[in-house]
């Protein structure tokens, strides 16, 4: 299972002492790490860490030996084959002071430039300062990702170690991922080659049994562990005693994080999509699948590794969304010869001790969230189990009853769609909740020592809060003792407890002092008392309402979010939107406004941790106490259309006009003062007439294009719109998804409702970039930089026709309210254009472009150009290119229309075309629309009003406006005699004489440049005033 983004990956602080090891006072250990001598291989000079992975001080130095092979890398010929021996021998001494290569997989997740086949090295960690010959218990950790992401580097050992009160030791790995260690196939089946990267992981275990105790382990006191992925996989080990490994354990404890044998489901290598799969690799590389199985090895091996790994992460990508992913372990193959049911059945599991866990909400961060129906609930489930059967689903139908015929379903109240709610619980519990049950029931009915944990916290980003509750993975820092997670209580008793089990096989002899004992989980209870069996649950402490209030001026302003207190005091005077918004709400609850706006997520990545005070004691609110009535954007106003009546953009707006709350109506239709420029953009794009040419053959078009190192199926991109989660829940995400999907791109705002690094979390290869300068610009240096580094972001959008908000009067009128008890006026409205734009700064000129170009060398496109003297500017500054835009009529009303300031470029400038890359927006409601801008030179056309209508739908809104758009550019095309729309595309096909007595001359008739005398009266007067 792919984990959601870890955040930042810091040191812990340390905690007790014992045998001599004080981890709260001991110095740091001087000197280097010792020299480790792996017998037969060679000798390692280990680093000595005093931080952490992320750059921040350990409290106490670690010992850690990094990037260290233990196979013969499966690279050239030992590609797709078994490892079966160490590393050769070497004389003289091998440096480990930096982490190894991580194995080949999508580059747009993590390290792309640190990839490689011979990816096969680990990880120890180790407490300076313990001799060498104390052999230490030890976690070896198996990460996750589905099989085919991430590395041994996303679980940060030295914390562990460094905030342990016993000594332990860590050690991660790598694995093969993907279909270089996971390619279901006939083929592979009979050439022996299924689950290499299981292999891989039993092959590092054995190896550890020969090695372990070269780093001072104790290769008796092992306990393997996981997350996700990893837990999975430890699962497959625990439950494999049979065969060789018969009463033969390779470690002495499991820790299971979100995993078990059954978590999810392994299908045979019988499965529908698996061949499927296999055969479109193939294709891709050029191989036959006609060929003998020798010829068709042999050409996998000699395929290049980046048109294998582009293939493998692209057909991963298409079916991440829908829970159907390909390059997995199968069932039969080796490490996984027998079924976890059959392992719960007939008991053939090593009985050693256990932790079983899993978090409240596992399926919320991946079940999607665009099902509507019935239907799409039985046909999710279809594709997802093929072998479901009438009554299968009969049953899943009344476990899970339908929210739109029982609306007092468990189900009901999605934050998005009807299904959200119910797809995710149902696939929650067959994924992972259920498997995490039978397991602890398998191994506690048989006397193993077994403990279960519920983990209700949130993890970092906050998501608790949010539609997404406490997803997959939310506890993955927690278990290191992460100090910036937003409950550090939570998280130093969590890993204490981990930490206890590592070094004693029982998370109790070790705990924090006054946390709670940690039952053991007896199934039994159940039979025997009819009682549920004992777990823990972890959560963070709540504070009450009456201390809330306490806190409701602008000297002391706590304000509660989805639950969660928070101190603003020192933050709200540098709130981007003002502080106003914040001291409405100090002492009170502010969930639907901060809802309507900004992504769960986004408060935890605004504010440190040290601004979380903690849960609101709901238990304690009085009668007159005002909570949060919803969990996403303001209620909305009606029901939208379905889907598929929607047949143009036009109805995606009316959809949107009988749904949105009226904020959000406000706020996406509003535009400066009388809306006359927005209008305008509209209707001038209806005076330009098409002149098709006839008898072309058109049986088949081209619409594609290419900007910036991206390929655009249409020319047509999703310009940049702030707090889109006033729209949809998902907001941004479902943006970037819905580009992703449809072949086109999204620029991303600066104000976006979700952090920017969620939003390239979603953004599968590519986006752009929209840049408000703000006024603190050391905060625009720093963004420029983190965008430079995300290798995402192909274009940097700068918009310069914005120096202060406009005056947006439906936006204002539909967001007033009073400031309670603080004095503040707010005379000017509270419109969210203005709460989420306040920061940008007026003081932005053409003499600050090699400032930005300082910090970033991405393309620089000004967005905002409304007269051809600012595009001879651009050319003049170097620039790549310009948007003309009046910013959708939302910047100085009865500016001039966009596709008039394109004419004028035509006019006035005409070199401006051969110089930069033009692009245009302001409305575009119609394919047609943007065939004729096209022909006017524009090489891609922005929409944004329509795409804010259309993700009212979430990602299935923006593919279907995208297609629709498709369609009409396609047929407009064809229509005007067009085969292919970049090359053929003219002014020859348009007749503009409706509008061209609006385009502006470069000297105008008669108007000349005024002299004014200002008296010295009227001059001493202004100066009294200032």
């Amino acid at each position: 299972m792919v984990q959601p983004s870890l955040g930042a990956i810091v040191s812990s602080a340390l905690l007790g002492s014992i045998g001599g090891f004080d981890s709260a006072s001991a110095p740091d250990v001087a000197g280097p790490a010792p020299v480790v001598n792996l017998t037969g291989i060679g000798q390692y000079q280990g680093i000595r860490l005093f931080e952490s992975i992320s750059g921040s001080k350990l409290p106490h130095s670690v010992d850690a030996w990094l990037g260290i092979d233990y196979a013969l890398q499966p690279a050239g010929d030992r590609r797709f084959k078994p490892v079966e021996q160490p590393p050769e021998q070497f004389d003289g001494m091998r440096d480990a002071a930096s982490f190894g290569p991580i194995c080949t997989q999508d580059k747009t997740y993590e390290y792309k430039d640190q990839q490689s086949e011979s990816c096969l090295n680990f990880n120890v960690y180790r407490p300076a300062g313990i001799p060498m010959t104390q052999r230490l218990p030890t976690l070896v950790w198996i990460h996750g990702g589905a099989f085919s992401l991430y590395s041994g580097r996303t679980m940060d050992g030295g914390s562990f170690v460094a905030s342990s009160e016993q000594p332990v030791m860590v050690v991660t790995f790598n694995y093969r991922l993907n279909s270089l260690g996971f390619l279901p196939s006939s083929l592979f089946e009979r050439l022996g080659l299924l689950n290499l990267g299981l292999r891989d992981q039993h092959f590092f275990l054995q190896f550890l049994q020969t090695h372990l105790h070269s780093f001072g382990g104790d290769p008796d006191q092992i306990t393997l562990g996981g997350l996700s992925a990893g837990s999975h996989s430890a699962a497959f080990e625990y439950f494999h005693n049979y065969g060789q490994d018969e009463d033969a354990p390779l470690f002495a404890r499991v820790l299971l994080q979100s995993g078990a044998i059954t978590a999810r489901a392994f299908p045979d290598i019988t499965y529908p999509r698996y061949e499927s799969d296999f055969e479109r690799l193939m294709h891709h590389i050029g191989c036959s699948i006609d060929e003998s199985d020798e010829a068709q090895i042999r050409c996998l091996r000699d395929a290049p590794i980046d048109e294998i790994e582009q293939i493998s992460s692209k057909i991963y990508a298409e079916a991440e969304s829908n829970l159907n992913w390909p390059w997995q372990p199968v069932v039969g193959g080796p490490r996984l010869e027998r079924p976890g049911s059959q392992g719960y059945r007939d008991g053939t599991f090593h009985q050693v001790p256990i932790i079983s866990t899993h978090t409240t909400d596992e399926g919320k961060y991946y079940t999607p969230g665009h099902l509507e129906t019935n239907d799409d609930f039985i046909r999710f489930w279809q594709n997802l189990s093929p072998n479901l059967n009438v009554t299968d689903l009969a049953i899943l139908n009344e476990l899970y009853p339908d929210p739109v015929a029982h609306p007092d379903s468990a189900w009901a109240q999605s934050p998005n769609s009807t299904q959200y709610n119910r797809v995710s619980g149902s696939w929650s519990d067959m994924a992972y909740i259920c498997p995490s049950r039978a397991t602890a029931s398998t191994t506690s009915n048989k006397g193993v020592a077994t403990w279960r944990l519920r983990f209700n916290t949130p993890g970092h980003p906050l998501e608790a809060h949010g539609w997404r509750g406490i997803p997959h993975a939310s506890d993955a820092a927690y278990i290191w003792n992460e100090p910036t997670v937003p409950f550090p209580e939570v998280a130093r008793m969590y890993h204490a407890y981990m930490a206890s089990f590592v070094a004693a096989g029982d998370p109790n002899k070790f705990r924090l002092d006054g946390s709670p004992e940690w039952p053991q989980y007896k199934a039994s209870d159940r039979l025997n008392g009819g009682c549920c069996p004992e777990q823990l649950a972890k959560m963070a402490m709540k504070i009450p309402v009456s201390e809330v209030r306490k806190h409701s001026s602008s000297d002391s302003c706590w304000i509660v979010v989805d639950g969660h207190v928070y101190d603003m005091t020192s933050f709200a005077p540098t709130h981007p939107g003002g502080a106003q918004i914040i001291y409405r709400y100090a002492g009170k609850d502010a969930t639907d406004q901060y809802n309507a706006v900004h992504a769960p997520s986004l408060i935890s990545k605004t504010l440190d941790s040290d601004h979380h005070v903690g849960r609101l004691d709901e238990t304690s609110a009085p009668k007159d106490w005002t909570s949060s009535k919803s969990k996403g954007p303001a209620e909305s106003a009606g029901a939208r259309y379905p889907l598929s009546s929607i047949i143009n953009l036009y109805d995606f707006e009316a959809s949107a006009k009988s749904s949105f709350s009226p904020k959000s109506w406000a706020y996406v239709k509003s535009a400066s003062n009388d809306c006359i420029t927005r209008d305008a953009n509209i209707e001038m794009l209806k005076r330009i007439w098409f002149r098709p040419a006839v008898m072309r053959n058109v049986a088949s078009v081209n619409t594609g294009t290419s900007l910036f190192g991206c390929n655009l199926d249409i020319p047509v991109y999703i310009s940049a719109v702030g707090t889109v989660r006033a729209a949809h829940p998902q907001g941004e995400l479902a943006f970037a998804r819905g580009a992703a999907s449809s072949g086109i791109v999204h620029c991303i705002s600066t104000s976006a409702s979700y952090p920017r690094e969620e939003i390239l979390d979603a953004t599968p290869k590519h986006a752009w970039f929209q840049l408000y300068v703000d006024k603190d610009r050391r905060k625009t240096e720093q963004l420029l930089q983190l965008l430079q580094k995300s290798g995402k972001i192909k274009a940097l959008f700068v918009t310069v026709d914005l120096a202060v908000v406009s005056k947006r009067e439906e936006d204002e009128r539909a967001n007033q309210g009073p400031i309670d008890g603080l004095g503040v006026p707010d005379n000017k409205g509270a419109g969210l254009a203005r709460q989420s734009a306040a920061f940008i700064d007026p003081e932005l000129s053409w003499a600050d472009i090699p400032w930005i170009r300082k910090f970033s060398n991405l393309p620089i496109i000004v967005k905002g150009i409304q007269r051809w003297e600012d595009a001879q500017m651009v050319i003049q500054h170097g620039c790549n290119g310009i948007v003309v835009s009046n910013h959708g009529g939302r910047a100085a009303d009865t500016a001039q229309p966009a596709i008039i300031t394109l004419l004028e470029l035509h006019k006035n400038l005409p070199e401006a075309f051969d110089k930069l890359t033009i692009l245009i927006d302001g409305g575009f409601r119609r394919g047609s629309d943007v065939v004729k801008a096209i022909c006017l030179g524009a090489s891609a056309v922005g929409l944004g009003r329509s795409f804010m209508y259309s993700v009212n739908y979430g990602e299935a809104g923006v593919v279907h406006a995208t297609s629709l758009l498709r369609e009409e550019i396609a047929t407009a095309m064809r229509l005007c005699g067009m085969t292919n729309l970049m090359a053929d595309a003219s002014p020859r096909f348009l007749n503009t004489k409706l509008v061209d007595g609006y385009v502006a001359d470069r000297e105008h008739e008669y108007l000349r440049e005024p002299k004014r005398v200002i008296s010295k009266m009227r001059l001493s007067r202004y100066a009294r005033d200032e």
